[in-house]
């Protein structure tokens, strides 16, 4: 089975030596086999702390949906759980992933899954064909609607390029 999945954060930075930790705010993710639909997961996670504007417009995601959110540890875990050993895939892994190593380090739980990053597969059968390898530039090339979560859209990615 695989696991499509997206990260939303407060920054771009986590584990960096003198710099202030990003925290995670959101994670989606969609199961699959093959090309069935299995399952989804969703959650927003409190991350603690108040999100500066800049924040809430780029990830849409305010102060008030995290409240009654569960803490990242929890958080963390239900998407292990989710997840189990399957293959993780995302647009840009080795983001996403930085951000679950590194809080799932600090609470027990290793992400040490099989993973597929999708941009190197977009950077190999695009060359040439895109002015730059955004998710949005990809999308459009594919005809893949912008309409929907980045989760979806991810997996429309992975559909195409997998």
């Amino acid at each position: 089975m695989n696991i499509y999945f997206n990260i939303e954060t407060s920054g771009l930075s986590v584990g960096e030596e003198g710099k202030k930790d990003a925290r995670i705010l959101s994670i989606t993710a969609i199961k699959t086999d093959g090309d069935i639909l299995i399952d989804k997961f969703a959650t927003f996670v409190a991350c603690g702390e108040y999100l500066p504007k800049y924040v809430r417009e780029i990830t849409g995601i305010s102060n008030t949906l995290l409240k009654g959110a569960p803490r990242t540890k929890t958080a963390l875990k239900y998407f292990k759980e989710f997840a189990g050993n399957n293959t993780l895939i995302s647009y840009h892994i080795a983001f996403d992933m930085s951000f679950l190593k590194f809080y799932g380090a600090k609470y027990g739980i290793k992400f040490d899954n099989p993973q597929i990053d999708l941009l190197p597969l977009a950077k190999k059968q695009l060359n040439g064909k895109v002015p730059d390898f955004s998710i949005k530039t990809v999308s459009d090339f594919f005809g893949i609607s912008l309409n929907q979560s980045d989760v979806d859209i991810i997996y429309e990615i992975g559909k195409v390029l997998l």
